[in-house]
């Protein structure tokens, strides 16, 4: 029987310093065993832009055009990798005008776009893989985490304690409009 390892992603804690990479090569293998290592999958390279080295970074994959979209809940920014894990761009920075983010929310992708939330806007930006600022709306509930539901509909889940709005947890909203729905 081959049993098959597999090594995923792993990020370093700050205190550790750098990201420790693992050569699979440089291993023995017991001939009698039998084990194999895969890696399935490594995104960024440490030495090189677009490292990561956080243990609050979220992964959210693009299953229908490949590739994976990085980000730290709270953060400013979005790392995009092709599906082989190489590292493409960084999308928006820290700000309040347009395809500028504050406090990121969630991040997820919409017929190859990319869509993300701002909690302090609040609003949503969508962008290409390019960075260019497709939409931007901004909303009247605090956002919390969401799922798209088209290219221009997505679901959120309010984090507003305002009365008004107690016992609606979940709002429908329009990307292009900035409207709930």
């Amino acid at each position: 029987m081959l049993v098959t390892i597999a090594l995923y992603l792993t990020l370093s804690l700050s205190s550790l310093g750098a990201q420790q990479v693992i050569d699979l090569s440089s291993f023995e293998r017991c001939r009698a065993c039998e084990v194999d290592a895969v890696l399935v999958l490594r995104l960024g390279d440490p030495d090189l832009p677009g490292g990561i080295e956080s243990v609050w970074a979220r992964v959210v994959f693009d299953a229908a055009h490949g590739g994976y979209a990085v980000y730290q809940k709270t953060g400013t920014h979005v790392q995009l990798f092709d599906s082989l894990g190489a590292f493409q761009a960084v999308l928006s920075r820290e700000g309040g005008g347009p395809g500028e983010l504050r406090s990121l929310v969630a991040v997820a992708f919409a017929d190859g776009n990319i869509v993300m939330f701002d909690f302090t806007g609040p609003k949503s930006v969508v962008m290409t893989r390019d960075g260019e600022v497709v939409t931007e709306a901004r909303f009247d509930v605090r956002v919390g985490d969401f799922r798209v539901i088209s290219a221009d509909t997505v679901v959120i889940g309010s984090m507003d304690w305002r009365p008004e709005l107690v016992g609606y947890p979940l709002h429908l909203v329009s990307l292009s409009e900035g409207e709930v729905l």
